[in-house]
């Protein structure tokens, strides 16, 4: 990655049964996710409105990914089937 896109993060929006998700690979690049970041992206971008927010991260163990949750509204949240 150069200093041009230091600043640049990639997000994916879906769909799934009815809902929206927007998905971000942290793997190989950390993003702060936080309840600021939730509703800001809720807020700035009217275009990718979403029901909750994915982060697909490093594993903590073996295993090829930790998927964490967020509702829009900004609380960690619990599996969803519809976004896996």
């Amino acid at each position: 990655m150069n200093d041009e896109n230091e600043n640049i993060y990639v997000f994916q929006k879906m769909n799934g049964a009815g809902n929206t998700f927007l998905f971000h690979d942290s793997r190989n690049r950390k993003l702060d996710i936080n309840k600021n970041l939730i509703l800001n992206l809720q807020s700035f971008m009217s275009d990718y409105k979403f029901d909750q927010f994915i982060c697909i991260d490093k594993p903590m163990r073996n295993g090829e990914c930790l998927i964490k949750f967020w509702n829009a509204d900004g609380t960690e949240s619990g599996m969803c089937g519809n976004a896996l």
